[in-house]
């Protein structure tokens, strides 16, 4: 076992039984999905529920230019940033 597996197997063993139940909702979710963006919708949506929040966007990087622009938001405009 290498120590970067140890650590998360160890990070993993402190979840609280809420943090365990949210991980697995999300691996269930994104699991069952087969394309990116409706992927990343749904992810944007279990983070907005788990947080509290009203909104959400979530930024990509495009290495080649080096800027960020949004990919998928919740609960906002749906326009490219």
């Amino acid at each position: 076992m290498t120590p970067q597996h140890a650590l998360s197997l160890e990070a993993m063993a402190d979840l609280s039984l809420e943090d365990a139940l949210l991980l697995l909702e999300v691996t269930r979710t994104l699991g069952s999905l087969d394309d990116l963006d409706s992927q990343l919708d749904a992810l944007l949506q279990l983070i907005t529920r788990a947080t509290q929040a009203e909104r959400a966007t979530l930024f990509v990087n495009d290495p080649c230019t080096q800027e960020l622009f949004s990919r998928s938001s919740l609960g906002g405009l749906r326009r490219e940033i």
